[in-house]
């Protein structure tokens, strides 16, 4: 499968679009699982978390997959059929997850988007995920 490919929402397996949310005492945490190809076993997750104090928000893709992030990287983010932004990102502790630098610029378009594609360089590969994020905005707390 080619680039070109990968970027065409029917190659995909269609998983739920429905966010799970969860709260705790500090935080909002609203969770989505990408579309994936059928030759994929990790299941991906693009979290979204919002402080309940000061409003901060932490936007991380979990991409449970073996192969680790770099340290500080780009991420690839397109919303619908917006140019795509390279977004500085950095490595979470176990080097599984990428964690935005700018969180409010990914969450203010999640509030508009219907669809958002990310693609990162992992260490030993390049990856693509979908995500469904046309529910967000119903979703959220305010």
């Amino acid at each position: 499968m080619d680039d070109k490919d990968i970027m065409d929402p029917s190659v995909y397996q269609i998983k739920q679009s429905d966010w799970e949310v969860l709260e705790n005492d500090h935080y909002y945490i609203y969770k989505l699982l990408a579309y994936k190809l059928s030759s994929w076993s990790e299941d991906t997750y693009l979290i979204v978390k919002v402080n309940k104090e000061n409003n901060n928000k932490e936007i991380v893709i979990d991409w449970n997959s073996k192969d680790f992030v770099f340290a500080h990287h780009k991420t690839f983010f397109r919303f619908d059929n917006d140019l795509p932004d390279n977004l500085d990102c950095k490595a979470s502790e176990d080097r599984l997850s990428s964690i935005v630098l700018k969180p409010d610029y990914v969450y203010d378009n999640l509030l508009d988007a219907d669809m958002l594609i990310i693609r990162a360089s992992l260490e030993k590969s390049k990856t693509t995920r979908m995500f469904d994020v046309s529910k967000f905005r119903n979703i959220v707390k305010k």
